[in-house]
């Protein structure tokens, strides 16, 4: 265990320290997050959902809990009340209440509205003060002036509503691109949408690779800056290098395939992955070609029911060594195989590590991931910040996370003659902003 005083020291100066948010899912423009109901739910709603479903709560209809960000739980049709919300949910919140989860929750929670818990007493004063933030300007309120980022990767490409991608505020965040719509176009609906989309027939393998360069035209005319791939959601990540050949098969096969007024017949995930393959492969050549790195999900899935196993970073090796061009960015270092994601990193000079949502799933095996990545992997190589949030009240309690665990294992090495106290915080601006800002070319 470190040293207190000299922890409290590396905080502080951590705490002043300028930071770029790698990840984050902040989808609706602000205007229109503004006009959302709101109560003390949208504190139980995103990752703090999660623990309260492991926990056994159960929710009729998720998704409108989800999309109201907690403001709607209806039980047998009908909303429940504020003070029926939280009775409601109140029995599995206690069974929760120390998950690194909800200590991000609370570190909020504190931070804004000034309480240290959410319980009997204040779940309606909660609701009122939280009320009172919505006021235009509370993205740069929060995310500016009480984080402190410089800059804000937005990942929304699959998530946000048509039209509001093009009111998000530019001078607050940069975006990464997903090309789920290319991967997955065998899905229905998805060959007309790329036809919709980029104004052309798309009927062959030649259609698509076109409208990927116009694609990747748009994408760097509109200063995006890296790809991501999160794909464990729906298959593994490794891609074998599939024929052409192969995905024409399957491509083809799509103009076979019955379109019924109310059902439309589809390709299993199994039949379509040369498909997915090939096209991930030809992805990647233009990501090389135009310097665009290449973040992937790996690791610990959110929601229920995933399957873990598809999400390893050793199912990328491939990847690294046939596109060494490209840089890889393992994003939240392959949890709970962190020592292997670490080795990759260490292994392979186009590889870096990232701790985004990593602090608040488990902080302790963050600390513990930090430093062995110190003490294996070139620091240049390490990134320590990313919300991974939908709303932006939850992001300074995983940020106030991370800079403790980032405090306590610099304090450690410091305290063991690895480093010294000045270093320390040296490699400190490292983790939380330089490195970030050459690893995505950013401005300084």
């Amino acid at each position: 265990m470190s040293d207190k005083a000299l922890f409290h020291r590396l905080k502080t100066e951590i705490d002043t320290l300028p930071t770029v948010d790698i990840h984050e899912h902040l989808c609706y423009p602000e205007e229109d997050y503004l006009n959302m109901d709101v109560d003390f739910g949208r504190f139980l709603s995103g990752y703090t959902l999660d623990d309260l479903l492991s926990a056994g709560l159960e929710i009729p209809d998720i998704l409108e809990y989800k999309n109201t960000q907690g403001a709607v739980l209806r039980i047998n049709g009908k909303p429940l009340s504020h003070d029926e919300k939280w009775n409601y949910i109140k029995p599995y919140w206690k069974h929760i209440r120390f998950t690194g989860y909800s200590r991000a929750m609370l570190y909020s929670l504190n931070k804004l509205l000034g309480f240290d818990d959410l319980n009997d007493s204040n779940y309606r004063e909660v609701t009122e003060k939280l009320k009172s933030l919505m006021k235009p300007g509370l993205y740069t309120s929060i995310l500016k002036d009480t984080c402190g980022f410089t800059h804000i990767l937005n990942d929304i490409d699959t998530m946000a509503e048509p039209g509001a991608y093009e009111r998000m505020d530019r001078n607050l965040f940069k975006f990464v691109s997903r090309f789920r719509n290319f991967v997955y176009a065998y899905l229905p609906g998805g060959i007309r949408s790329l036809e919709t989309t980029f104004n052309r027939p798309i009927r062959n393998i030649d259609h698509i690779l076109d409208a990927m360069d116009e694609q990747f035209d748009r994408w760097k005319k509109d200063k995006r800056v890296a790809l991501k791939i999160a794909d464990a959601y729906l298959r593994d990540i490794h891609y074998e290098d599939s024929t052409r050949d192969e995905a024409e098969q399957v491509f083809n096969r799509l103009f076979t395939l019955r379109r019924l007024p109310h059902l439309e017949e589809t390709l299993s995930f199994t039949e379509a992955r040369p498909f997915e393959n090939y096209i991930t492969h030809r992805m990647l050549d233009r990501a090389e070609e135009h310097g665009f790195p290449v973040i992937v999900h790996t690791g610990i899935q959110t929601h229920m029911a995933n399957e873990l196993a598809n999400s390893r970073a050793v199912h990328l090796t491939n990847l690294f060594m046939k596109y060494p061009g490209i840089h890889f960015h393992i994003l939240h270092c392959g949890y709970p195989w962190v020592k292997e994601a670490i080795c990759f990193a260490k292994q392979f000079s186009n590889v870096s590590l990232d701790l985004t949502w990593l602090h608040i799933i488990v902080p302790e095996g963050a600390r513990e991931g930090l430093s062995h990545m110190l003490d294996l992997v070139p620091v240049n190589k390490i990134h320590c910040f990313g919300g991974d949030m939908l709303i932006p009240e939850s992001v300074w309690g995983a940020l106030e996370v991370a800079r403790e665990n980032i405090a306590h294992v610099l304090a450690e090495k410091v305290g063991i003659g690895h480093m010294t106290e000045t270093q320390a915080v040296e490699t400190a601006q490292k983790l939380l902003h330089k490195n970030a800002v050459e690893i995505f070319s950013l401005d300084d």
